[in-house]
């Protein structure tokens, strides 16, 4: 591994320049992000249809289900860090080798897992967990929402405010709490993302603004050629049981790269990396002459 020469051109870029190149980046990786992208979103996309299973209009019935959508989204939306964290991995990995070695992300992916578990499943995916209680149990519409939006509320805010933890935890490997010398998970999030937050805020609305339109521009095409095939137009539930999940993951799985790369910037920006990787890059190749 040499810290100097990385896949990718250490310098700051706009969020257009950042989409563009999480293009390239999935072209000239795409079956190793693939195979990363099942790994992590095929396990809790069947969870999903388990857990929803019955819960779809009648067939034959023309009724959009809303309440079905709803709660697809609420655990989709905390299943993202889960779901991202081998292709964010794999990412790490590839920024500075050319066939990242599989035992070592799993290596990696195993050794992160607890700190992965606590911040990203049981601190958010709770909120997720009693939304969708609700909805299973026929929980009645008004104490629905007012258990759901608060909750969903409270997660938007804690994504808003860090969308690098998974960053900082799988690549940054900080421990659960501050040492000699290396600063602990909890504070590295914040500190971090306290700075350059109105560019990242910015960033994620945008975001926020693009990803339904390419879900539903994936979804649409993906049905037509469904409705083409089967000379059947009218949506059935496999068309939200199916399409509609795997439209969503590839956008998911396309913003992971966007994110990550997004991350790289906001080191660049505010920390400096690219000095930093060269200073450690010159110190490691000083140690190998003096050994």
């Amino acid at each position: 591994m040499q810290l100097d020469k990385t896949r990718v051109a250490i310098r700051e870029r706009s969020l257009t320049d950042i989409m563009d190149l999480a293009v390239r980046v999935i072209r000239g990786h795409l079956g190793a992000l693939v195979a990363a992208w099942l790994v992590g979103a095929l396990p809790l996309a069947l969870f999903n249809a388990w857990v929803l299973a019955g819960r779809y209009p009648a067939e034959g019935s023309e009724v959009v289900p809303t309440g079905y959508l709803w709660h697809l989204a609420v655990l989709m939306f905390c299943e993202i860090p889960l779901a991202t964290a081998p292709m964010t991995l794999y990412l790490g990995q590839a920024l500075f080798v050319e066939q990242p070695s599989r035992r070592e992300l799993a290596g990696l992916f195993v050794s992160r897992l607890g700190q992965l578990l606590w911040y990203q499943v049981v601190l958010r995916g709770c909120l997720a967990f009693l939304a969708v209680f609700g909805f299973v149990d026929g929980i009645g519409e008004p104490l629905l929402l007012l258990i759901e939006v608060p909750m969903c509320l409270l997660w938007l805010g804690v994504y808003i405010i860090w969308p690098y933890q998974n960053e900082v935890l799988l690549l940054e490997r900080t421990p659960w709490r501050a040492r000699r010398g290396r600063v602990g998970t909890w504070s590295r999030t914040r500190n971090m993302h306290a700075q350059g937050a109105s560019t990242q805020f910015g960033r994620w609305i945008v975001s926020l603004a693009i990803a339904p339109l390419l879900i539903l521009a994936g979804f649409t095409a993906m049905n037509w050629i469904r409705s083409t095939l089967s000379f059947d137009w009218q949506a059935d539930a496999w068309t939200y049981q199916l399409l509609l999940p795997l439209a969503a993951w590839i956008v998911i799985g396309y913003f992971a790269t966007v994110r990550f790369l997004s991350y790289l910037d906001l080191r660049i920006r505010t920390e400096g990396w690219e000095v930093e990787l060269l200073l450690r890059a010159e110190g490691a190749r000083l140690a190998r002459q003096v050994a």
